[in-house]
C-alpha cells in the first residue's frame, strides 16, 4: 500500500494554526463557566470535560507535530507532547487566581493524555503519509 499525499501548508501558516488552536484553547479556558451541571463522559469513569479537555490537547499536538512534519518523526512526537502539556500546565496556572476557575491537577493530567495520544500514533502516521507543497497538488492536474 502506497503512502498517502497531504498538502504542506507553508511553515508560516502551519505556525499560525498552531497559534490559532492554543489561542482558542486559552480563550475557552479563562471564560468564565455558563453554571451548566458537570456531566459524566462515556462509561462514567471521569467528566465530559476531561475528554474535551484531551481533545483540545490532542488538537494542539497534532498542530504542532504538522507544524513541524518536515523534521525526524520520533523528535517531533517527543517535542508535540512536551510543549502541548506545558502549554496545559501554564493554563492552569493562568486559571488558579480566576475567582471563577480552578486549578486542577486532572485537568493537567487529562491535557497530558490528548498530547501523548497523538505523540505515540504520530511516527506509524507519519510512516504513511508523505507531506508534499500545496503547490505541487495544485500545479499536478493543470
Amino acid at each position: 500500500m502506497g503512502r498517502v499525499r497531504v498538502p504542506l501548508a507553508p511553515s508560516n501558516v502551519r505556525w499560525v494554526a498552531v497559534a490559532a488552536v492554543a489561542g482558542v484553547i486559552l480563550a475557552a479556558s479563562v471564560a468564565r463557566p455558563t453554571g451548566v451541571e458537570p456531566v459524566a463522559g462515556p462509561f462514567g469513569l471521569v467528566g465530559a470535560d476531561k475528554y474535551l479537555h484531551g481533545s483540545g490537547y490532542a488538537v494542539l499536538a497534532l498542530a504542532l507535530a504538522y507544524a513541524l512534519a518536515e523534521r525526524e518523526a520520533g523528535r517531533v512526537a517527543v517535542f508535540a507532547f512536551l510543549a502541548a502539556t506545558v502549554f496545559g500546565v501554564g493554563v492552569e496556572l493562568v486559571q488558579l487566581p480566576l475567582a471563577y476557575r480552578t486549578f486542577s491537577l486532572w485537568d493537567a493530567v487529562a491535557n497530558a493524555t490528548g498530547a501523548a495520544v497523538v505523540a505515540v500514533c504520530w511516527r506509524p502516521l507519519r510512516e504513511r503519509v508523505r507531506f508534499g507543497p500545496v503547490a505541487a497538488e495544485t500545479g499536478a492536474g493543470s
